[in-house]
């Protein structure tokens, strides 16, 4: 049986992911000094996730579907906007740099993933340890460097925000792992309430 790497995730407008392409300029530079070991997110690839299901078996995406379908149906349509930057798990030991989402999405976004989370749980995937924290993946760091510089860097960016994006569907992504990292091909589209 064929598996395949799901998550469920919002897509984000153009203008968002242009502002998020033009900020990773910026930190390309400012970090550029000793820093070379960052991984950027592409613009195509930049969404926020709502929930990753791992490797799924291909008997098993319909149902999947369903459950998405189920989650979306008591959440109307609403607008979501980037805002700060940050980093998991801590600025001295960095492994992802993100963007942050404005409260008001926030609390949209969380609700959409105890409705999805609760749909997964009942068809067998496993419950999320981690409280669910929404945001955008601009890069991922690789290997250990001196992020002393960090936190000031962040914090000259704290204030960056981007246009609202509007949010009217979750999309099931198949996510495929290759050496120039993963592609993503969505699988389903489906809209909110």
């Amino acid at each position: 049986m064929k598996r395949i790497r799901t998550f469920v995730a919002v897509d984000l407008a153009p203008r968002v992911t242009t502002a998020a392409s033009g900020l990773i300029e910026l930190l390309q530079r400012e970090l550029a000094s000793n820093h070379t070991d960052i991984h950027w997110v592409d613009t195509e690839q930049m969404h926020v996730t709502i929930k990753f299901l791992g490797d799924v078996d291909e008997s098993e995406l319909a149902d999947v579907c369903r459950g998405v379908e189920l989650a979306c149906r008591t959440i109307p349509s609403f607008e979501l906007q980037c805002l700060g930057l940050g980093v998991f798990p801590r600025p001295e030991r960095p492994r992802t740099i993100w963007l942050g989402i404005d409260p008001d999405g926030t609390e949209s976004l969380q609700r959409l993933h105890l409705n999805v989370e609760h749909q997964m749980v009942e068809r067998g995937f496993l419950r999320e340890n981690r409280r669910y924290a929404p945001h955008v993946t601009l890069g991922r760091v690789r290997g250990a460097a001196d992020w002393r510089g960090l936190t000031g860097v962040l914090e000259s960016h704290t204030s960056f925000q981007t246009g609202g994006s509007p949010v009217e569907a979750l999309i099931v992504y198949a996510s495929r792992l290759a050496r120039g990292g993963p592609t993503y091909m969505p699988l389903a589209r489906i809209p909110l309430a």
